[in-house]
C-alpha cells in the first residue's frame, strides 16, 4: 500500500505545477493596442463569442518581447473588452475541446538566482464565460511544465 501512494504521488507530481485560477479583468484599450502596434493576431474558432488573441512588442526583446493579449467583443456596448494575460518569449493558441473556453502554450524566460537566464513551458487554460460583457473578466490558470 505504501508504494503505491509512493508511486501515485511521484505520478501527479511529476509532470506539471498547477497554481490556482485567477481572475483578469478587462482594461481600457489604449495605444498598445492600435494597428501598427499589433505583431499577431490570431481569431479564435469559438461560436459563442467574438474572441482574439493579440501580442505587441515591447520592453526587452532578448527576455519575453511579447505581450499577449485576449480580446474578446462586447455587441452591447460595441468595444473590445481587453485583457493582459502575460509577457512571453513565444505562444501558440491551441484548439479548445469546448466552446467558451481557450487554451495558450506559452514559452516565458526568466532569471535564476545567479542572474542566468532560463526557460519555462506553461499553458494557461482560459474560462471565456464572462469575457464579452460590460466589464468583462476571464478566470485563467497557468499549469506549468517541470
Amino acid at each position: 500500500m505504501k508504494t503505491l501512494i509512493v508511486a501515485i504521488s511521484m505520478v501527479l507530481c511529476s509532470n506539471a505545477v498547477m497554481a490556482a485560477p485567477y481572475v483578469v479583468s478587462a482594461e481600457p484599450a489604449n495605444t498598445h493596442y492600435s494597428g501598427a502596434d499589433v505583431d499577431e493576431t490570431i481569431y479564435l474558432k469559438d461560436p459563442s463569442m467574438n474572441v482574439k488573441v493579440f501580442s505587441y512588442s515591447g520592453g526587452d526583446p532578448a527576455i519575453n518581447g511579447a505581450y499577449v493579449n485576449l480580446a474578446a467583443y462586447d455587441d452591447e456596448n460595441r468595444t473590445w473588452n481587453v485583457f493582459p494575460l502575460k509577457n512571453v518569449l513565444d505562444y501558440k493558441v491551441l484548439p479548445s475541446a469546448k466552446a467558451g473556453f481557450a487554451k495558450i502554450a506559452l514559452v516565458t524566460q526568466d532569471l535564476d538566482r545567479n542572474g542566468g537566464v532560463y526557460s519555462y513551458k506553461s499553458t494557461l487554460f482560459i474560462n471565456l464565460r464572462n469575457a464579452d460583457r460590460a466589464g468583462g473578466t476571464i478566470e485563467v490558470e497557468e499549469i506549468r511544465q517541470k
